[in-house]
Parts: structure tokens; sequence; C-alpha cells
């Protein structure tokens, strides 16, 4: 991203490397940055500090009385969950998982994944949780995006975004996968009927 700053916007500016290693050190130089006026925190790839370090940059900013502005941006995370077709009223992103981890169910996981790991990762998950419903997004908003269901032989190549759904129960009268606050198929929520909010599909005329 930043590269593309100084390509594309003709912006020339130094830039302060922040990494988990090295974050707390940078700090006083950041800070002695913004007394001089604006700066700001950008990512090589995707939102800062989604799966990014950052945060102690941003926290030891605003104790010190700056002004931290957020500017929207791309989530891979978010958008491989919007058209994942699992459940979106309850998710958690884990970026990419620690040694030891346990996925609770009734929940959309949202996961990173490297091309190298991702097939022994989703083994691992379908050994731990049999009736787990994997999708894989991969390369995202580029060329060869690919938004589908996991399947034995899948290849991966450059980024991966696992979303993972693990089941708890079913609808026995309609057969229909509940996703608890969004009412069960046959009976609107308590608290979702009283919402006035929605989507819509839009279609050609």
């Amino acid at each position: 991203m930043y590269e593309s700053l100084d390509l594309h916007q003709g912006i020339r500016k130094k830039f302060i490397s922040v990494r988990d290693w090295n974050e707390v050190e940078v700090i006083p130089r950041v800070l002695e940055e913004l007394g001089g006026g604006d700066t700001a925190l950008v990512s090589d790839a995707g939102t800062p500090l989604l799966s990014d370090p950052g945060f102690k940059v941003v926290r030891a900013a605003r104790e010190a009385g700056f002004r931290v502005v957020p500017i929207p941006g791309p989530f891979a995370g978010a958008a491989a969950l919007s058209v994942a077709g699992l459940p979106t009223n309850k998710f958690m992103f884990w970026g990419f998982l620690p040694k030891k981890w346990q996925l609770e169910a009734e929940v959309t996981h949202v996961i990173y994944e490297s091309p190298v790991r991702a097939t022994k990762t989703i083994e691992e998950i379908n050994i731990r949780y049999p009736n787990a419903r994997i999708v894989v997004a991969k390369e995202l908003t580029k060329l060869h995006e690919s938004i589908e269901p996991w399947r034995e032989g899948m290849a991966f190549k450059g980024e991966v975004t696992l979303l993972v759904f693990i089941p708890k129960s079913v609808d026995t009268q309609g057969g229909q996968e509940i996703a608890a606050g969004h009412g069960d198929g046959n009976r609107v929520g308590a608290t979702s009927a009283k919402m006035p909010w929605g989507i819509w599909v839009a279609v050609r005329n």
C-alpha cells in the first residue's frame, strides 16, 4: 500500500516500520512525528491492525491525547463472510490460528491460512469436528478469486480465508439450519420480529 502511495499519489514520505518485535520501541518516535503533524498508519494489505501489529501504537497515541480516525478499507474476513452462505449473526475472527485452539459450535469462525498449511489445517478441523461446514475463499478481489465449499483435492495458491461453521442443532420440523437470533425458519425470533432492518435483492427490470 505504501508503495502505491509513493507511485500513484505522488506522496513522498518517510515510513516507520512497525512489527510485533519492535512496536514498543517505535512508539516514542511515532508520538514525536504526531507532534509535528498528521501521521497515517498504513498496511501492506487490507485494513491496518486486523491480524496485523499496531494496536499498541494506536493505544499510545490515544493516551497521549491525539485523535485517531479510522478510514474503512478492505478486510478479507468480512468479504468472505458476506458471501460464504454461513450464519453471520455470530462470528469469531481468528486471523492465523494459534498453536492451541478450539472452535465453538454455532459460531462461524473466520481463519486466515497460508497456502502451504491450508490443507493440513482443514484436515485437522475435519478430524476434530466431523460435521463442520467449511467454505474456502481464495484470492479475494483478484483475477482468480474463488469462494466455494471445501472439497477433497482442493489446491491452494495465494491468500486463503477459511470460514468454518459447526452446527449444534437442526430444526426437525422444516429441516432448516438454525441461526441463533435470526429465528429458525418457521418462526421469527422475539427480538428480530420487532426490528425494521433487512436486506433487499436488486433485480433487473
